[in-house]
């Protein structure tokens, strides 16, 4: 099995050293060949420089097109380079790298097509705002009723996927905030989602993409892409 585990960043200088050298010497000891990619989605900081320290490969927007975009431009590496699976990671150091072979087993045992990375399976004491909360859970639910299966934690950026699923997201990923439209697209297209517990830590450096006046924007933005979603599979 070919693995391509990849991780999308804005201006993370302060913590992308250490996420690479966590999941190099994390991948050192999995059963299956594995290689790195960072797509850097148009930092202005050091982000690129220090990536090009390590023996990864690295993929620069020449400005910054958000999550959906660079999140996509993983997958679109994974098609064209032959990759069997991918993880997708965050590069905030929020995703603990060495969770990783937890998230490709289920893959490498033709258990499951996609593997969620929750922090909702188990008590970590990872904390997240209010609002944030309410709207996970709420949309989680909303969800599992249309697709029939149980997402606890829909907003997870840390998973695996098989490249049947990887080809799908190169094609049709949207841009902006992607979780809703993509759990539902993946939901409906009877692929088969497996949950596993993981620990997330805190956000030490930066800011979350999700700011104030998206977060704002939040409701609004998945009820259309719930909608959205429906109407593109049953076309």
């Amino acid at each position: 099995m070919r693995v391509l585990v990849f991780t999308t960043a804005y201006n993370e200088e302060n913590t992308i050293g250490d996420v690479l050298e966590r999941v190099l010497d994390t991948l050192e000891a999995i059963d299956a060949e594995a290689d790195v990619l960072v797509v850097d989605d148009g930092s202005d900081d050091a982000t690129a420089e220090i990536v090009r320290r390590y023996p990864v490969s690295l993929v620069a927007h020449p400005t910054n097109l958000g999550p959906g975009v660079a999140t996509r431009t993983g997958y679109e590496y994974a098609v064209r380079n032959d990759y069997d699976c991918t993880v997708r990671m965050d590069a905030d150091g929020q995703h603990r790298p060495e969770e990783i072979p937890t998230l490709l087993e289920p893959i490498q045992n033709d258990e499951a097509d996609i593997v969620i990375g929750s922090r909702y399976k188990r008590d970590t004491g990872y904390e997240t705002s209010a609002v944030r909360d309410i709207g996970i859970r709420f949309y989680s639910w909303a969800i599992s009723v249309i697709t029939d299966d149980r997402v606890y934690d829909l907003t997870s950026g840390f998973r695996a996927v098989d490249i049947g699923v990887g080809k799908q997201h190169a094609e049709k990923l949207p841009q902006g905030i992607i979780a809703i439209n993509r759990c539902i697209r993946e939901g409906l297209s009877d692929y088969r989602i497996k949950e596993v517990p993981v620990t997330m830590e805190q956000r030490e450096y930066g800011n979350s993409y999700l700011s104030v006046e998206r977060l704002a924007k939040y409701p609004l933005y998945s009820m259309y892409s719930l909608i959205n979603a429906l109407l593109r599979h049953n076309r």
